[in-house]
C-alpha cells in the first residue's frame, strides 16, 4: 500500500527481484508493467525460444542479458523497457561499481523526443512539433521543406544542417526544417510540407544521404 500510494508522484518506481504484486508497480516512461507491458514481456520470452534442457536460472540470466541488446534496436516504448532490464542486470550484479552505474542509469533516464518532427537552430530546445513555431522571415520569398536526419539532430551532429538553413534564410526563403524516425522520410513530407492533399512548399531538399524511403 505505501508504495502504491507514492507510485503515481514519482518520475519511475522500479520494482525486481520480489512478489508479482509489488514487481507489477515498476513504472519507466512509457513502460508500465501493471498492464500491456506484461503482454510485450511474455512475447520477448517467446522470442528466446524453448528452454528445456537448460536450467531456469542460466536460462533467466542469458535472457537478461540478451535482451537490452535486442531492445537497442526497437523505438518507443521499447526503450523504457530496456532500461527496466538493464537495471536488473545491474542488481543481480550487484557490485559496488555496478549499484553506482545503476543509480547513474535512472538518473539521467533518456529524454523522450517526437519521431517525427521540425528543427531550428534558433527554436527553443532546437526540436518542435509543429511548423508554426518556425522562424518566417520578412516577405519571404519562397519556402524550402528541408529533410534532415533525426540521429544527427539529437546527437548534436547539426552544425552542417544549421548553414544549409542560415544560406536559404540569407536569401529570403522560409526554411522548414523536418525529420522522421527513420530512413523513410514520406511521413514528415505528409505532415510539414502537404496540407489538405497539396504541397505547402516551393521544392524539397533532402540532407539525409539516402533515398527518400530510405533504399
Amino acid at each position: 500500500p505505501a508504495l502504491i500510494a507514492r507510485r503515481s508522484h514519482c518520475d519511475a518506481m522500479i520494482c525486481c527481484m520480489s512478489a508479482a504484486e509489488i514487481v507489477r508497480l515498476t513504472r519507466v516512461g512509457k513502460f508500465d508493467m501493471s498492464g500491456e507491458a506484461l503482454g510485450a514481456i511474455a512475447w520477448l520470452k517467446k522470442l528466446r525460444g524453448n528452454r528445456k534442457g537448460s536450467p531456469g536460472g542460466k536460462g533467466e540470466m542469458k535472457m537478461l542479458r540478451q535482451l537490452p541488446k535486442l531492445l537497442r534496436f526497437i523505438p518507443g516504448t521499447a526503450q523504457d523497457m530496456r532500461a527496466y532490464f538493464l537495471t536488473l542486470q545491474y542488481w543481480l550484479a550487484g557490485s559496488e561499481q555496478n549499484i553506482a552505474n545503476m543509480i547513474r542509469l535512472l538518473a539521467d533516464a533518456p529524454v523522450d523526443y517526437a519521431d517525427i518532427g521540425v528543427y531550428h537552430p534558433r527554436l527553443k530546445g532546437r526540436i518542435g512539433d509543429t511548423a508554426e513555431r518556425l522562424p518566417i522571415p520578412v516577405d519571404a520569398r519562397g519556402t524550402v521543406g528541408l529533410l534532415l536526419l533525426r540521429s544527427y539532430l539529437l546527437a548534436g551532429n547539426s552544425g552542417h544542417y544549421d548553414g544549409v538553413i542560415a544560406a536559404f534564410e540569407a536569401r529570403g526563403l522560409r526554411v522548414i526544417p523536418a525529420f522522421a524516425s527513420g530512413l523513410d522520410q514520406r511521413p514528415a513530407i505528409e505532415r510539414f510540407f502537404m496540407k489538405d492533399g497539396r504541397s505547402v512548399v516551393d521544392t524539397v531538399v533532402s540532407l539525409t544521404g539516402f533515398s527518400l524511403v530510405g533504399g
